[in-house]
C-alpha cells in the first residue's frame, strides 16, 4: 500500500527539476529503516486543488499556463506492507 502527500511550494524550490527533467522520479532510501521515499506527478506552475468523486474527496495538482503562478506541487509516498512494515 502507498500512503502519500501532495505538497504545494514556491515555484523556485522546484524550478531547477521541472526545468530540466520531465516529471522526475526520485527515490530516497531512509537511513535507520530503509524506508523508501518516492516522488511522483510534479506540477510546475500548479497548485493543490480538492476533488470530488462521487462524494470522496480527494486532492490533486493541476499545472497552469500562466507564468505568473508561483507554486509548484509535487506528491510523495511511501510504501508500507498490511504489518505497517515498510518495503
Amino acid at each position: 500500500m502507498d500512503i502519500g502527500v501532495r505538497v504545494e511550494v514556491r515555484d523556485e524550490v522546484m524550478e531547477f527539476l521541472n526545468e530540466n527533467l520531465y516529471e522526475a522520479k526520485l527515490v530516497y532510501h531512509t537511513p535507520t529503516f530503509d524506508d523508501k521515499v518516492r516522488t511522483f506527478c510534479m506540477n510546475p506552475k500548479g497548485s493543490v486543488v480538492n476533488e470530488n468523486t462521487n462524494g470522496i474527496v480527494t486532492v490533486n495538482g493541476h499545472s497552469y499556463e500562466g507564468a505568473d503562478k508561483q507554486t509548484a506541487t509535487s506528491s510523495y509516498s511511501t510504501s508500507t506492507d498490511s504489518t505497517g512494515v515498510s518495503k
